[in-house]
């Protein structure tokens, strides 16, 4: 019996001796992804920036320093408000994420 995990990065095989044991697998894998993505939306409410990092192929700048990236340098990126941050910078922002705080959220009922 066996399984097949994909991801952005990875491509994982899970085999098992028995069906029971792969489900508890499938069951504890599931239980992680939902405890990380709870974790994530916790986060979230808390008005943090939800980081992720990328390389940008064009001229772009920091943020926080304001220096400019290098070429094919990783950089960390808000999924949310695209705030664009190199590594070392990251620790000194200060700010909330600016489309997760309250006072830009609708007031009453979507029509």
């Amino acid at each position: 019996h066996c399984f097949t995990v994909l991801s952005q990065t990875m491509h994982v095989v899970f085999h098992a001796e028995t069906r029971k044991l792969m489900e508890g697998w499938m069951t504890a894998i599931r239980n992680a992804a939902k405890a990380e993505a709870d974790e994530r939306w916790a986060d979230q409410a808390r008005n943090a920036h939800y980081w992720f990092f990328r390389q940008f192929p064009i001229q772009a700048y920091c943020n926080i320093c304001r220096e400019q990236f290098g070429i094919k340098t990783s950089v960390l990126e808000c999924e949310v408000c695209r705030m664009k941050v190199h590594r070392r910078c990251a620790s000194c922002v200060v700010q909330d994420c600016k489309w997760h705080s309250a006072n830009r959220m609708p007031s009453g009922p979507a029509c």
